[in-house]
């Protein structure tokens, strides 16, 4: 297995590639969120020597480039799904068109398609290894399962699908719904003509439900600190703000919280396994 440190150097050695927004974007605020993903994949897949996976969803491909990296010695074929409407020259990501030949560089193969208007992936019965979908489920309009039942007919025997998502009850959200906003739904992005933010978060219990109803078993789920911890992290980093700064005091009193009050830690990530039939 891969020590944390070869994971950030290999994530630090992608994100360089980046422009110069989307380097920072990968490298604080989403450098946790990244590690603890891939360290998931990797306790999959390291003692296999020919892998599939696929990541539904994925963006930009960050951590599949990550991934290529790290497993350079091994057979691995990365495939990215994703219809990519959303990376333009306005997101901080940047634009899918930019990233297209570094992806190509990378050997990940891509497949532009919307998983809500043709929810038929192009892959055979039984063929991949691992699937990821993650931060995903909560930006479709529709019931998840549909997407989540293909992902249980490409998977082999015995593979694996990682999942993420918000936490419906994360702190993020308790503080919106305070403040009297939407807890997820924000009304100027709403108020858009095209909307790509969050129709529907899951509390952790209806994250392993809808795997269980798509047919897997072995399902498991935990509560991640990772998203906010990058946040936390981010101010000492980026911003180089002193311990004592105000901003930095309410945030050690909300990670002490989330600490004693694990409930609401602001994400889900699970696990579920496709049963061998006998």
């Amino acid at each position: 297995m891969f020590k944390d440190t070869i994971i950030e150097n290999a994530l630090a050695k992608v994100a360089k590639r980046l422009n110069i927004k989307a380097c920072e974007t990968v490298l604080f605020e989403n450098r946790h969120k990244h590690i603890d993903e891939i360290n998931t994949i990797l306790r999959k897949i390291y003692h296999k020597n020919e892998i599939k996976i696929v990541d539904v969803g994925g963006g930009l491909g960050i951590n599949l480039m990550v991934l290529r990296e790290l497993l350079n010695d091994k057979k691995i074929e990365l495939y990215l799904v994703d219809r990519f409407v959303e990376y333009n020259e306005d997101n901080k990501m940047g634009s899918f068109e930019n990233i297209k030949n570094l992806l190509l560089d990378y050997d990940i193969k891509i497949i532009n398609q919307d998983i809500v208007k043709n929810n038929r992936l192009i892959f055979d019965d039984d063929e991949i290894d691992v699937v990821t979908i993650l931060d995903v489920v909560e930006h479709l309009p529709t019931n998840p399962n549909f997407i989540l039942k293909e992902i249980f007919r490409i998977l082999k025997p015995g593979g694996t699908i990682i999942l993420s998502g918000p936490n419906l009850f994360g702190i993020t959200e308790v503080l919106k719904f305070i403040s009297g906003r939407h807890p997820y739904m924000d009304f100027n992005l709403w108020m858009q003509p095209q909307y790509f933010s969050h129709f529907r978060e899951y509390t952790k219990k209806e994250y392993e439900k809808i795997l269980l109803n798509s047919g897997f078993t072995s399902v498991k789920s935990s509560l991640r600190l990772s998203h906010f911890k990058t946040r936390f992290l981010y101010q000492y980093w980026k911003r180089k703000l002193k311990w004592y700064d105000y901003r930095n005091i309410i945030l050690a009193m909300i990670f002490l919280f989330l600490i004693i009050f694990p409930l609401f830690k602001p994400s889900v990530l699970c696990e579920g396994i496709k049963p061998i039939q006998k």
